[in-house]
């Protein structure tokens, strides 16, 4: 996984991303990578809450993990 965010920074990655973890460390692993490689990051602990973000009017998500 940390070749994709390094190639995400090489091409300069940017966007709203959803990511789905209901491990709290591994979120927060996770979440600190993808926001160091520029998204800004909403997690959801499972697939119920992911669909409910992913619903909101207004937001465009570039990245569901």
């Amino acid at each position: 996984m940390l070749a994709c965010i390094r190639s995400a920074t090489v091409q300069g990655a940017r966007g709203l991303a959803v990511l789905v973890e209901d491990e709290a460390a591994t979120g927060r692993l996770v979440r600190t990578m993808l926001e160091r490689a520029g998204y800004s990051v909403e997690v959801a602990a499972g697939g119920r809450e992911a669909l409910e973000l992913l619903a909101e009017a207004g937001k465009a998500y570039g990245l569901l993990l």
